[in-house]
């Protein structure tokens, strides 16, 4: 990883660790704006960490990304479309 990709690794493990801990933690859902863009070829790990985190806390995971190999590894994938006016989801 280069050193974007260790920045982005900090921010996730710092909003995992204040989700976990926050006692009136009453949204279960955190939402990663391509957070794997500059991991290479940790993203498979990545990938099984949000996994596990998500069984293991029951957190949802709301992932924007254009990783195909991340897309590939989720359980739901919407596409947003864009058609010039409005943007839909399909």
């Amino acid at each position: 990883t280069d050193s974007g990709g260790l920045l982005s690794v900090i921010g996730f493990v710092f909003k995992i660790v204040f989700h976990i801990m926050s006692k009136d933690n009453l949204m279960n859902t955190l939402i990663f704006d391509e957070p794997v863009s500059n991991l290479g070829e940790l993203t498979g790990k990545f990938a099984e960490i949000i996994e596990y985190l998500s069984n293991k806390f029951g957190i949802q995971f709301i992932i924007v990304t254009h990783n195909e190999e991340l897309k590939s590894m989720n359980a739901k994938v919407f596409k947003v479309k864009h058609n010039g006016v409005h943007s839909f989801i399909e």
